[in-house]
Parts: structure tokens; C-alpha cells; sequence
């Protein structure tokens, strides 16, 4: 059966569409052709051909096709800049801020690549003599899982678009990718892909390890599950929303249960403002956090959207603070039409609860006829511990520049709303010198729930370092425990292999005893500086002579399986 997005028949002018600019709701130039079935094919293909292509590479040489495709990006200059700003609506400072991100991110990982860092060999060699078994020769390497399909955010044009932080994890781990474009930015990720393309090759890179798509709205999801059930796709890396996680998980659950899936999802990422905080420092924190809330209209994944505070003097305070600042905020333009809308639709549910007030800032239902986006208000909602934790849909994210305010009446209440939330993002702690009983209880339950544990600052903005965790329990993350920003994101997309007795000339190079690479190797359950290795090797030949004089080439277990009534490869040749 050939999906609706691709019935176009032979002949007939491939379907376009354009960009829709956020501010003004006019179409951004030229339109782009969506991909037809043969398109989707090919690069599933290609990408798996490429996939072994990459296997043929040494560590210097994938390491330099990253760092060749981030020197491109910086070399696409304004003109990157200019058509990111222009089809997102953000500013350019923004989007200046997102390239040197991807280029950073990029980088980060061509050093990953270079060190090999992801390799973790294992080595166990042979023990014919042992009694009561042999014990045989095992070794431990890692490879890609396979192509990866790529769906980024709309709100993240560059760092994650076409070449965004999942997809340069993919590639770190030697995996090519399959972008499609999102119908917010898709001439940007277009410029993007073509860079990498073209870059790529020319440090040597096989053809097909960066492919890009794209797909109108009507036909959005029958590309998507083209691609996720093509059997050549080993991988989807999704950032979005839990609504859109849970249909792409249920689609490979069904059509492609092998495939490996990374979601990143957006969550509350609450907030817990302690007393001692709030006597000390509380209208300095009320100013951040509404910052932190509100920047880019409220569309980053960190923002904090939850805020528990105990009941009191300076906890009121703090509330008349956050009220004044959200009513002084101007209507906030979303990414598109269709966001504005969840938004406006995601605050009024929210009101429509039993137990929930407006406490500052305003609200209208959407009303608009208009392709543009329509400014949105920013509001802060209030309501008690109690309600909080009995009504669930307080717990969903609400993309967009509002706040609820959780008002417990004692530090037993703010424990019970910390145990009520969810897997999260982010979980953040302002605490003064006399809240540390309370606070190392409070840390204490939300490690449980969270990635990433913020004291005394705001959770947006992400340090890439090793020890940053971009991610959490579900909804925060899905299908994976690694985290989805940083140098282990690569992880995600590699798995394990064990080769037993194998021949030295199957092996692959990082698994030789000779160890052609010269690369550090755990042997024996012991780290093996290469210079170490040619004694290792020379062992383990005279192990493998003795086990030849033994008349026990196989050895261990597998042996030993094969002597109680299996033949084996000889015999049932």
C-alpha cells in the first residue's frame, strides 16, 4: 500500500509546500518538494550502505568529517543566521547562540571520536587448560546500531535541526542519519544538509550518510512510519512532546519493535523555593525564575513551569512579586499558529480545574483566522499542594509563557508535591543556610524523578560537559537511559557485540591481539596500555597452540554444548 503523502503517480508535479513565517503569516521562499516513496527508499538504503561504509573509516578519519561539517557551518555565515531567524521568528542573537552550540557539539564529539572514547574493548583470552572447562576465547567490541531517522523540535532550528545534537550523536557513534525536515525550519535544516553533504564527502565521508526529507503537514506521519518500519532505519531519535513520543514509540512497538528509540520530552521541571530562601533572596529568585520561565516566549525545554512555595509572610511576598512581573509582560509570539493555539488551550484546561486561579498576567481563548501566530499572554496560575497533587493534568507541560504556583502549607506539603511529580527535566532547590533538613529530604526524593538537580539557579541552559544528564524517568526521556545532550549521547546509539573463538582475520581491528589501533583495552579483566599488548598476544598465541595440541579448538561452554548432542560445523559439513 503506498501512503497518501506519496500518491503522486508518474508524471504528476510533486506536491510543495512552504514555510510559514510566525510574525506576519506569509509563505517564506522557494517551496520545497515533499519526498515521494521512492525518495523515502533510497535514502533508507543509501544510509545502510553508507552505515558499513563508516565501518571502513579510522577514528581520525570520521573524527574529521565532524569537524570539517562544523568548520561548514561557521563558513555558511549571515546567511545562515538570516534564513534561521527569518523562518523561526527568533532573533539573531538566538540563532547565533544556537550555531556556536551545533559547532561546539560537534566538535565535542569529533574528540570523542578521535580518543575513542565509545569503544570500551574487552578482551578475555582462552584458558584450554582449565579445569573443569576450557574456558574459551571472548571479546567485546561495540558498533553502531544502524541508520538513525531524525525528528527534531520547532523550536530549536540549529541545534536541533539537521545536524542537532541527536544527530551528531548518531554520527559520533558511526551511524548515518535520516532527517526529516520540520515544516517550521525546513529550508534552514535544507541549507544545513547540504553543507553536511557536501562537506562530509569531501573529507571522505561514504555517500548517504547524511540524508534529508521532507514532508507537507497532511503527510507528516505516513513518512514518519514509512521510515520507521523500513527494515535498513535501526533507530529514531525524537524531541517533542510526550503525545508525540507515545505514537512514534507505539509505531515501532508495533512495526519495528527491534529498533532502538530515544525520546527527549518536554516536562514541568519543577521548582521548590524554600523558606530560608525566600527570607533572604526572594525577590532576586522570583525575578529569575520569571526570566528563566518567560525567555523565548517560554519555549525551551528547561524552563521551569512549576513553583512550590510554603505558606507565610515572605511566601506571599514572593507570589505579589511573580504576579507583578507577569502582569507587566507583553504577549509573546509562539513558533506557529498551531503552537499558540495547544498553548492557549493547554492554560485554559488548566484554569477550568477545580482549585486553580489566575494570580497574575491575563488569559483569552484562541481566536484567530490568520496564518500567523497570534501573541499569546504570559500568566502565572495558582493553587494549593493539595490540588496539585490530586489533579494530574497540573503535572503536563504547558509549552508557553506560564506558571503555576504551588502553595503548600507546610514542609510536609512540599514533600508530598515533590513524590507527585513525575519524571522531569530538571528539578531545581533554592535553599538558604536553615533549609538544609528540609532540602536534603527534598533531594533526596526528586533524584528519583529527575535528571538534572539545579541548587540555587535556574535549570535552563545546558553546560556541555561529561557530567551533564539531559534527560529523566519518563516522560522526561523515553527508550533510553543515557542522556540526550553531552559526549555519552553517542551512547545511545551503540550496542554490544562478543565474538567467541573467533579467527584473528574476522576480527575487527580493535579486537586483535596484535592491536593494530594502539588503543588502551581492558585484557583479562585488566586495562592494557598498548605497549603491554604484544606480551598479551604473544600468550594468548601459545594458549592458542596448546589448545591446537588438545584436539580442542572450540573449547569452553559451546564445546561442551555441541559433546551433549549437537553436532558441530565440521560434522555438518
Amino acid at each position: 500500500m503506498v501512503p497518501k503523502a506519496f500518491e503522486q503517480g508518474n508524471g504528476v508535479p510533486r506536491r510543495t509546500f512552504k514555510a510559514v513565517h510566525p510574525a506576519s503569516g506569509s509563505p517564506v521562499e522557494p517551496a520545497i518538494e515533499v519526498a515521494s516513496i521512492e525518495d523515502v527508499s533510497a535514502a533508507a538504503q543509501a544510509a545502510w550502505v553508507a552505515f558499513h561504509g563508516m565501518l571502513e573509516l579510522d577514528a581520525e578519519q570520521h573524527a574529521r568529517i565532524l569537524e570539517r561539517i562544523a568548520d561548514g557551518i561557521h563558513g555558511l555565515g549571515d546567511d545562515l543566521v538570516k534564513l534561521a531567524a527569518k523562518e523561526s521568528g527568533f532573533s539573531t542573537v538566538r540563532i547565533i547562540a544556537e550555531r556556536e552550540r551545533l559547532m561546539q557539539t560537534l566538535r565535542m564529539f569529533a574528540g570523542v571520536v578521535r580518543e575513542r572514547r565509545l569503544d570500551r574493548t574487552r578482551i578475555d583470552t582462552a584458558e584450554p587448560s582449565r579445569r573443569p572447562l576450557p574456558k574459551p576465547d571472548l571479546r567485546r567490541a561495540r558498533r553502531g546500531v544502524g541508520p538513525v531517522l531524525v525528528l527534531g523540535p520547532a523550536n530549536q532550528p540549529l541545534t536541533g535541526g539537521a545536524l542537532g545534537a541527536d544527530a551528531a550523536s548518531a554520527l559520533a557513534a558511526g551511524c548515518p542519519i535520516i532527517c526529516k525536515s520540520h515544516p517550521g525550519h525546513p529550508l534552514t535544516d535544507a541549507m544545513v544538509a547540504k553543507l553536511a553533504m557536501d562537506v562530509g564527502q569531501s573529507a571522505g565521508a561514504p555517500p548517504g550518510l547524511i540524508t534529508l526529507l521532507h514532508a507537507d503537514e497532511p503527510g507528516q506521519e505516513d513518512v514518519v512510519r514509512t521510515l520507521v518500519e523500513h527494515p535498513c532505519v535501526r533507530g529514531v531519535a525524537f524531541t517533542g512532546s510526550r503525545q508525540g513520543a507515545d505514537a512514534i514509540a507505539g509505531m515501532i512497538a508495533n512495526c519495528a519493535p527491534g529498533t532502538m528509540f530515544s525520546a527527549n520530552i518536554g516536562t514541568i521541571n519543577p521548582v521548590f523555593v524554600l523558606p530560608g530562601a525566600l527570607e533572604t533572596n526572594g525577590g532576586t529568585v522570583a525575578e529569575r525564575l520569571f526570566q528563566s520561565c518567560t525567555n523565548v516566549g517560554g519555549q525551551t525545554c528547561t524552563r521551569p513551569s512549576v513553583v512550590v512555595v510554603q505558606r507565610g509572610a515572605e511566601g506571599e511576598v514572593f507570589v505579589r512579586q511573580l504576579a507583578s512581573l507577569f502582569d507587566q509582560i507583553p504577549a509573546a509570539l509562539l513558533r506557529s499558529r498551531p503552537h499558540a493555539r495547544r498553548y492557549l488551550n493547554s492554560v485554559e484546561r488548566c484554569l477550568e480545574t477545580k482549585g486553580v486561579r489566575l494570580e497574575g498576567g491575563s488569559f483569552h481563548a484562541f481566536e484567530s483566522e490568520s496564518e500567523a501566530a497570534p501573541p499569546v499572554p504570559g500568566c502565572l496560575m495558582r493553587c494549593t499542594a493539595d490540588t496539585f497533587v490530586r489533579e494530574r493534568l497540573l503535572h503536563e507541560e504547558v509549552f508557553g509563557p506560564s506558571m503555576l504556583l504551588v502553595v503548600a502549607d507546610d514542609a510536609a506539603q512540599l514533600l508530598s508535591a515533590a513524590a507527585a511529580v513525575g519524571g522531569a527535566v530538571t528539578g531545581s532547590i533554592w535553599m538558604g543556610v536553615t533549609d538544609g533538613n528540609i532540602g536534603r529530604r527534598l533531594a533526596a526524593t526528586l533524584e528519583h524523578r529527575v535528571g538534572r538537580m539545579v541548587f540555587n539557579a535556574t535549570p535552563t541552559g545546558l553546560e556541555l560537559c561529561n557530567s551533564l544528564v539531559h534527560g529523566g524517568p519518563y516522560p522526561a526521556s523515553m527508550g533510553n537511559p543515557y542522556s540526550a545532550v553531552g559526549p555519552d549521547a553517542a551512547e545511545r546509539w551503540l550496542r554490544e557485540v562478543s565474538y567467541q573463538n573467533a579467527p584473528e582475520a574476522v576480527l575487527p581491528k580493535a579486537l586483535r591481539l596484535s592491536n593494530p589501533l594502539s588503543i588502551a583495552r581492558m585484557v583479562n579483566g585488566e586495562w592494557v596500555d598498548p605497549a603491554v599488548d604484544a606480551a598479551v598476544a604473544e600468550a594468548a598465541d601459545e594458549n592458542a597452540a596448546r589448545a591446537d595440541d588438545a584436539g580442542s579448538p572450540e573449547g569452553g561452554v559451546a564445546g561442551e554444548e555441541r559433546g551433549r548432542g549437537g553436532s558441530s560445523p565440521t560434522k555438518a559439513a
